[in-house]
């Protein structure tokens, strides 16, 4: 998964591929082995991020987690364990040249995923809980909902344009 579509990736039932919002391009698996602790041939639908990957070392080596940082411990989750829902928005802002230069933006609550694939493009919303191969986007049936995560987004874009990327 998480494929380049134009070298000819496969990312199977997920729509786009690598460079875009779609799960095609940011649903990437991931595998751990911890001998005696993490059982093996198990698997979770846990979204889990990079900076997750911190955190749950922390954890595990039984070191106080920093406070004010964006991770979360997914030790839960590898030790086959239900996982606490993410207590925050997860949102992604990819800013390149090229054919999609500018910004794309996704942001995740909950079941919930608005994006802009290319800034050339309206914002889409899915429910992944009932639509997770995004086919169809729901903004229209669900106002409140899209108003309320396209603000959260904008909020985001400003705070972190506010950051000087590139001097």
């Amino acid at each position: 998964m998480a494929g380049l579509l134009s070298d000819e990736a496969d990312n199977g039932i997920w729509k786009g591929g690598k460079q875009m919002m779609y799960e095609g391009g940011i649903r990437v698996p991931t595998f751990a082995v911890w001998k005696n602790n993490i059982k093996a041939n198990t698997q979770t639908t846990h979204q889990a991020l990079t900076m997750d990957l911190f955190p749950t070392f922390c954890e595990a080596a039984g070191v106080v987690i920093p406070k004010n940082i964006d991770g979360n411990s997914m030790l839960t989750t590898l030790m086959d364990k239900p996982q606490p829902a993410r207590d925050k928005e997860t949102i992604w802002v990819r800013r390149e040249g090229g054919i999609t230069v500018g910004k794309n933006t996704t942001l995740f609550a909950g079941s919930w995923k608005i994006l802009q694939n290319t800034p050339f493009e309206p914002f889409q919303l899915f429910d992944l809980s009932k639509d997770s191969l995004e086919t169809t986007d729901i903004k229209k049936a669900n106002p409140s909902v899209f108003e309320d995560l396209q603000k959260k987004m904008r909020k985001h874009i400003q705070k972190a344009g506010a950051v000087p990327w590139q001097q």
